[in-house]
């Protein structure tokens, strides 16, 4: 297999078929001579995407980030290849060339060249590269760069779920929303897997619409034929970015402050963490809620809201139900003017 992601699922589909033929995963671009990385697949995958492995004898891969610099393990980065498999450049494209083939400042010989892929991925604890997809698929939530395959990737950790894609639509690529469809064994609650991801990854990256479908439709080529996803319902008022629609119809319907525009930030804040609507008395501080959530809703109003953070943790952390918390997001606004 080369070329594109490795989906667990077509690897099981094809071990159905034959469980005895051995499997390997290769990556590389033609700029490169095709063949850098090698993953033999042995047993169940780690993850939903089967790994790409290691790089071959005389070839080093490199994961970086816009600045040039290598990322830390785990963090997504851009692929970069180096070693004697490099090209000179294209024939006759030498801007093109200058643009992909740049210095390698990570090999001691004098005048290498590394070749800048334009993919992402990133380097696991065992030392294997996981392939994510072209950085042509980022999307940007709320000013945050998201590869919905990270999103994937944390979704099928669920030990119930088999398969997932996230996709981003919106009117045009600066209001984006997310939509996360799932397949799972039993009747999976959308809160659920809200819940499941909320402790996996940050919140601008759970979708603002979660979805149980039956299969994750395929086309002829045996990849996502994301245009037969069933199309989720969309608000018929304006949503803040990946704002679900239930927020945003209940926000409309809540307590009397929702009236303020900063206490709707709450609400919607409130239902991204929690995945519920606050009422009037919503008590803000549980003796068994943990702090990690009262952290995060601190930081999804500070992104909403462009207040000060500690004014903000301090808000938090002296409201005693929905109705005080609003009030003090007030009083922070007020005296940040």
């Amino acid at each position: 297999m080369g070329a594109d992601a490795f989906p667990a699922r077509t690897l099981a589909a094809w071990r159905a078929l034959d469980p005895h033929t051995p499997v390997l995963n290769e990556y590389g671009p033609t700029e490169a001579s095709v063949g850098n990385c090698v993953y033999r697949i042995e047993g169940t995958p780690p993850a939903e995407m089967v790994p790409i492995g290691r790089p071959i004898p005389n070839t080093s891969m490199y994961v970086l980030d816009q600045a040039g610099d290598p990322v830390s393990v785990g963090v997504a980065g851009e692929l970069y290849i180096g070693g004697a498999c490099v090209v000179r450049g294209y024939a006759g494209r030498e801007q093109l060339t200058r643009q992909r083939f740049l210095p390698n400042p990570f090999a001691g010989a004098t005048h290498a060249v590394m070749y800048r892929t334009g993919d992402l991925g990133r380097w696991l604890p065992s030392g294997q590269l996981d392939f994510l997809g072209r950085i042509d698929d980022q999307v940007k939530i709320r000013g945050y760069r998201v590869e919905p395959a990270e999103i994937e990737a944390a979704l099928v950790r669920h030990p119930s779920i088999s398969a997932a894609v996230v996709t981003a639509d919106g009117p045009d690529r600066t209001r984006l929303t997310l939509t996360g469809y799932y397949v799972a064994a039993r009747a999976l609650n959308p809160s659920d897997v809200r819940e499941h991801l909320s402790a996996l990854v940050p919140d601008y990256l759970i979708p603002a619409q979660l979805m149980q479908i039956d299969a994750v439709p395929l086309n002829a080529n045996g990849k996502v034929d994301r245009p037969a996803l069933p199309t989720p319902a969309r608000p018929a008022t304006p949503a803040q970015p990946n704002a679900s629609p239930n927020a945003t119809a209940a926000a409309a319907n809540a307590p009397r402050p929702s009236a303020d525009p900063d206490a709707m930030a709450v609400v919607l804040a409130w239902h991204r963490v929690y995945g519920t609507i606050p009422h009037a008395g919503t008590r803000v501080r549980e003796p068994s809620a943990p702090a990690g959530r009262l952290l995060r809703l601190a930081g999804v109003l500070h992104q909403d809201t462009a207040l000060g953070l500690d004014a903000l943790l301090a808000a938090v952390a002296g409201s005693d139900t929905f109705v005080h918390l609003c009030a003090a997001v007030a009083a922070a606004r007020a005296g940040s003017g």
